[in-house]
């Protein structure tokens, strides 16, 4: 939440952004997104323009903006949701298993997963996010990270449910 009114770079910025997902969406397809994503791997190194708290744009490496967020998802899933050592956290739209391997090196008490439906990385899992190959409460949590906005609405409605029932998200 800003405190303040954002710029009007960050509009800018989250305009062009909703557009593109749109426009994405218009078009998905599991063939799509196999051919969109079977290559794609991160870069940690890439430069990115970030959104600092109080909206305002700046210039940043993905490897950086990442550091921060992974933090973050580390205590939210010990702190926050209370998630025990050794507890099963599932990281769904893993990808190329770039977060779901640092959020391990950074959370080691909790045994991390991914899952995505074009996995680029021999230890992520495949599968669809709407047909879990877990049995249910096998994972303490599930999280993702840049991958909620290119699922599909079921996905979407269904995390929406979770947060409505739990109050997490």
């Amino acid at each position: 939440m800003f405190m303040t009114r954002p710029p009007l770079q960050y509009w800018c910025a989250a305009a062009a952004e909703l557009a593109a997902w749109r426009k994405w969406k218009v078009r998905w397809s599991r063939s799509t997104v196999e051919q969109e994503y079977r290559h794609w791997t991160v870069s940690l190194a890439a430069p990115v323009m970030a959104i600092a708290p109080d909206g305002t744009l700046f210039h940043s490496t993905v490897g950086a903006v990442r550091q921060e967020n992974w933090k973050a998802i580390i205590d939210a899933v010990h702190d926050d949701i209370g998630v025990e050592r050794n507890d099963r956290v599932l990281e769904v739209g893993a990808g190329d298993g770039t977060n779901v391997r640092e959020l391990a090196a950074r959370g080691p008490e909790f045994r991390w997963h991914g899952l995505d439906l074009v996995p680029r990385h021999r230890g992520i899992l495949p599968g669809d996010a709407m047909a879990l190959p877990f049995r249910d409460r096998a994972c303490a949590a599930v999280v993702t990270y840049n991958a909620l906005e290119q699922m599909r609405g079921a996905v979407v409605a269904e995390a929406w449910s979770e947060f409505a029932t739990s109050g997490r998200l």
